[in-house]
């Protein structure tokens, strides 16, 4: 390739301005709901949830959500942790039958995850869809003062 010449001698050309690389988004989980997915039999489903100062907990539940919540707490020996990278995410929960890890993807808004589990106790992996489901505790019933509600990972 042969250059123009200035009056200084020869001179490159100006080269061009690179494109920026897109970032990738630090995605954080739902930490005022649960995390649900379809479980092994009808009428059973995962549960996920998790805690602003990096704990969580999973378990397998044919209850309501809000009774799945009541028992979703970290209380030793049984409660996990959580790790996030970009919009991956590691999750390892030990409960009364022993560890489970999930790994995967925390997609958009944090309304979904795209997770594979590991159930250590019964050798099985599989993959599911997560969906995000936010807790709503009712209102006062009639003639009750006051507002009950969900806010974070403690009740008001």
């Amino acid at each position: 390739m042969v250059f123009p010449q200035s009056p200084q001698g020869w001179s490159m050309p100006a080269l061009p301005a690179l494109p920026s690389l897109p970032r990738v988004a630090q995605v954080a989980p739902r930490f005022d709901g649960l995390y649900v997915a379809a479980g092994p039999e009808p009428g059973w489903n995962f549960y996920l949830r998790f805690f602003s100062h990096g704990s969580a907990c999973g378990t397998t539940s044919n209850q309501s959500l809000p009774a799945v919540a009541e028992v979703l707490v970290p209380r030793p020996p049984v409660g996990g942790h959580y790790r996030i990278a970009g919009q991956q995410i590691t999750v390892s929960s030990t409960g009364q039958h022993g560890q489970v890890d999930y790994w995967g993807e925390l997609r958009g808004d944090g309304l979904e995850m795209r997770l594979t589990q590991r159930d250590h106790r019964h050798g099985v992996e599989r993959f599911d869809v997560w969906q995000f489901l936010p807790l709503v505790a009712p209102g006062p019933a009639p003639g009750q003062t006051g507002l009950r509600r969900w806010l974070g990972d403690r009740r008001r």
